[in-house]
């Protein structure tokens, strides 16, 4: 979200609004710390003014977000909601994402081979977990 001084003040925001701030300050950025505790970075090589807001509250856990549908996908791990389901074993996953990930155990495609033993994978992650092996055994 863009924020601009001119445009836009620290006091029209909501009283249950909730600015954080995430973002890796780099040293052409200055911090500014503002009497409500946000946090607001401004760019020395762009003119633009950024605030993180998680205006988004989990009503069972208190835990914010900045985007509605982050605040969805959230609840389903207090309700148990796994609404997406792998037609090929039945297994059921809060995310899309961890579904499409999943399918992958179903195919016989393994990108991610191993340079010094050549076995082959389906995650990176797992490769990586793999190549330990090789350099415990050095």
């Amino acid at each position: 979200m863009l924020f601009s001084p001119a445009s836009h003040s620290i006091s029209a925001l909501s009283s249950n609004s909730v600015i954080t701030s995430k973002t890796k300050l780099t040293t052409e950025e200055e911090k500014l710390q503002t009497t409500t505790s946000s946090v607001i970075t401004k760019s020395k090589s762009k003119p633009r003014w950024r605030v993180d807001l998680k205006k988004y509250r989990c009503d069972l856990c208190s835990q914010c977000f900045s985007r509605s549908n982050t605040l969805v996908t959230h609840r389903r791990i207090h309700t148990g909601e796994k609404p997406f389901k792998c037609d090929k074993c039945g297994r059921h996953f809060r995310q899309h994402g961890n579904l499409t990930r999943h399918k992958l155990t179903h195919t016989s495609i393994k990108p991610f081979a191993c340079h010094i033993c050549n076995r082959a994978f389906n995650r990176r992650s797992n490769l990586k977990t793999h190549s330990k092996i090789h350099r415990q055994q050095t």
